[in-house]
């Protein structure tokens, strides 16, 4: 597998666009050879390890932190993707510091990104889909509805930490939109377990904080019998955790088990 390629990016845009999502806008001619099909795919945000963005300044032997985010809109004619990120109330140096960057990055600035590559295709042969996601996972789960087939049938369950970080979702008519508002996330599990379950074979697709995702994922495969080729499960982030240990766990998880 070929290692991915650092570019480096312009912020072009940046705006806050609900209580708890910061809307980033990069420009790169390396964005115009990208694909359509990158819309739902991870770019890496990198930092030096004092969370500072110019890694000419990193010194000999120091790796850069890599932060992921999903790629929620892309233009290639001009170079530009588009990220929806997550703001968090409460910063310290070693945690958010993504997010931290986003809500201050100012027009003009540079950051070093990694290309994303095409998102991983969704099996057409299922009966019917189950997506489950925070507020981290939304450009995630708006990129996934936009590849099901018109007669695609489901649920969709986010939680949100505010009503007005609502919003309309494309998706296909059969696909149940279900947005519930709750200060814990944890709420999330309750949320699936009270979906009936529908008939035949579903493919199911979940990202959220990765305790709650080992919950979801035993409820899932123990008690929904979901096969791994019918599962893609993910924790996207950990309470507490500060993220290059935590990508360390995610990668040997998604290795493991997903």
């Amino acid at each position: 597998m070929n290692k991915p390629k650092w570019v480096t990016a312009i912020v072009v845009g940046n705006s806050q666009i609900s209580p708890n999502l910061q809307r980033v806008v990069l420009q790169s001619d390396a964005f115009k050879t990208l694909s359509m099909d990158c819309i739902g795919a991870t770019l890496h945000l990198l930092f030096r390890p004092d969370l500072g963005t110019d890694l000419t300044k990193l010194e000999e032997g120091e790796k850069p932190l890599k932060r992921p985010y999903t790629v929620s809109d892309l233009v290639v004619e001009e170079g530009l993707i588009e990220l929806l990120v997550v703001r968090h109330k409460n910063q310290s140096e070693r945690s958010g510091f993504g997010s931290f960057w986003a809500q201050y990055a100012k027009d003009g600035s540079e950051i070093c990104v990694g290309l994303p590559r095409p998102m991983k295709e969704i099996p057409d042969y299922a009966d019917w889909y189950f997506f489950v996601g925070d507020m981290t996972a939304i450009s995630s789960i708006e990129a996934r509805l936009g590849k099901l087939p018109e007669d695609a049938r489901g649920y969709t369950v986010i939680h949100a930490l505010s009503e007005d970080d609502i919003y309309d979702i494309d998706a296909p008519k059969g696909m149940e939109i279900k947005w519930f508002v709750a200060e814990q996330f944890r709420d999330l599990y309750y949320e699936v377990k009270m979906k009936p379950w529908l008939d035949g074979f579903p493919f199911v697709w979940v990202g959220c904080e990765y305790d709650l995702m080992l919950e979801l994922r035993r409820y899932f495969v123990q008690n929904r019998q979901i096969q791994r080729d019918m599962r893609d499960i993910s924790g996207y982030w950990r309470e507490e955790v500060f993220h290059q240990n935590f990508q360390s766990l995610r990668h040997a998880d998604i290795d493991e088990n997903n």
